[in-house]
């Protein structure tokens, strides 16, 4: 076997690294009685120092594997809670922009969500679509006939 062949033992999972720590531990730890019964005993009397250091290169990488597994949760969960705290403050954002909203800009936010829809058809000069693109509740069109609301207000006013 080559030595890429063998190098193929990081690759495993940590379950089976264990397994085969567990089992070595087994062969070394087990008494006299009972490897004399399951036959391993000679086994384990010529190659019990080589069955220690496999056990105990099995247990360092199952050891390290399961750090770099535990490490990548602890991450994963601190992303989480930061995303969390970004969608919370654009939550915010958006609840003060509405907050401060006219009559006419009110109507027109209202009637989009009682339709359940997205776009908004206005003359791209109509004030009130554009005082709520400066507050960023509506997006123009690249084609000028229409506002949309923004994907990160969909969620908050319930439109899918």
């Amino acid at each position: 076997m080559s030595f890429f062949e063998w190098v193929k033992v990081f690759e495993l999972k940590p379950r089976y690294l264990l397994a085969v720590w567990l089992f070595g531990a087994l062969l070394l730890l087990s008494p006299a009685y009972a490897s004399e019964r399951f036959g391993f005993a000679s086994i384990v009397t010529h190659y019990r120092g080589w069955i220690g250091l496999g056990t105990l290169a099995f247990f360092v990488l199952w050891v390290v594997q399961l750090t770099a597994i535990l490490k990548d949760k602890k991450e994963k969960k601190a992303r989480s809670k930061e995303e969390q705290i970004r969608a919370q403050e654009r939550r915010t954002e958006i609840l003060k922009a509405v907050n401060t909203l006219s009559k006419n800009e009110n109507f027109i936010l209202l009637y989009s969500l009682h339709q359940n829809q997205q776009t908004v058809f206005a003359a791209l000069s109509n004030r009130y679509a554009q005082a709520m693109c400066a507050k960023g509740l509506l997006k123009a069109s690249p084609e000028g006939t229409s506002f949309t609301i923004p994907s990160r207000s969909h969620t908050l006013f319930g439109i899918t």
